[in-house]
């Protein structure tokens, strides 16, 4: 796909800059500099194309998916490795006095970091919005599980199928969980405007029940351990 082959095209650009300052270590500052200022375009560039969605009209793609947003991002990890071993091999080359440069690597590091924590975010806020307009419309009432629970189910393991095999494990962790937050804010302010409290009514019962579905049905999935018994913190709603 087009960020993993970018990413190969800064790996040539990057061991073209490392034999260079093995070959003129003298222009150290000045080949680390333009180094620097490469790893920042690809971040600023990669934000606008994929943040922006500016890659929807310079790729010709239709919209940017969740998959997409995971490569990129899994695209940026793999180029922290790189900015990590870059850094010490310019480490190596310069003077002790001039090693106070080697911060400018940390803050492109910190930037990166950043935009992954913006991507995941972007995952969480695709989910909370669909999530917000299927429960806003759900109410408590046979046979369960709801339309609406259907839909999100359905949604959320499609959403795993295409994040898992791309993203770490603690990353889709914090995205699932992040998720799982959302859920039951929305969930709890819908049971609020409709006055379904905990106090075991047939309204009180209809919801422990697509809970229960909820739960049953996507605590399989793999690497993940968002939606278990804390669905039921929904309740505190009332608290």
């Amino acid at each position: 796909s087009l960020p993993q082959s970018v990413v190969l095209i800064l790996v040539n650009m990057i061991l073209e800059y490392c034999q260079c300052v093995d070959d003129l270590p003298m222009l150290v500052t000045d080949l680390m500099s333009k180094l620097l200022d490469v790893f920042r375009f690809f971040n600023l560039r990669t934000r606008n194309l994929v943040l922006g969605t500016g890659a929807v009209q310079a790729a010709g793609l239709k919209n940017i998916t969740t998959r997409h947003l995971a490569i990129v991002s899994r695209s940026l990890q793999a180029t922290m490795l790189l900015i990590l071993q870059v850094r010490n091999h310019f480490q190596r080359k310069l003077s002790l006095k001039r090693q106070v440069l080697l911060i400018q690597f940390d803050k492109v590091m910190e930037d990166f970091e950043m935009h992954c924590r913006q991507i995941s975010e972007k995952i969480v806020f695709i989910m909370d919005d669909l999530i917000q307009k299927q429960l806003s419309k759900w109410e408590a009432k046979s046979p369960t599980p709801s339309q609406s629970f259907k839909t999100l189910i359905r949604r959320i393991v499609k959403l795993h199928e295409a994040l898992v095999d791309v993203l770490p494990q603690d990353q889709l962790e914090n995205i699932f969980s992040g998720i799982e937050s959302t859920f039951k804010h929305h969930l709890g302010t819908q049971l609020v405007r409709l006055g379904i409290m905990n106090n075991g009514d047939t309204r009180h019962g209809i919801v422990n029940s697509e809970l229960m579905h909820f739960r049953g049905t996507l605590k399989s999935l793999e690497n993940v351990t968002a939606f278990g018994d804390s669905l039921f913190d929904v309740w505190a709603v009332w608290r």
